[in-house]
């Protein structure tokens, strides 16, 4: 099976350029599962802040990936998050 932008999307491919997906997808290709990922981060973030009086970002450096026809931020390659008391 071939895609018209993907070649072999149903091979796991790590380093697959370019890879403009959209995470949890849109429309009828959304993801079932997104809406519980989404639940278990928001409720992680809030154990967490609960159980510290601040948090705050002390330093990041983005990660991106860019082609002619586009430029988007994908992730970090670090994220250093102080917790205060």
């Amino acid at each position: 099976m071939a895609s018209t932008w993907f070649g072999s999307p149903e091979e796991l491919i790590i380093d697959r350029k370019p890879n403009p997906h959209v995470a949890f997808g849109a429309g009828p290709h959304h993801c079932p599962g997104a809406s519980y990922a989404r639940l278990i981060l928001r409720t992680l973030i809030d154990q967490v802040s609960r159980k510290v009086g601040s948090m705050e970002v002390v330093d990041r450096e983005p990660r991106y990936e860019a082609w002619p026809a586009y430029r988007r931020q994908t992730s970090y390659e670090s994220l250093r998050i102080r917790f205060g008391s």
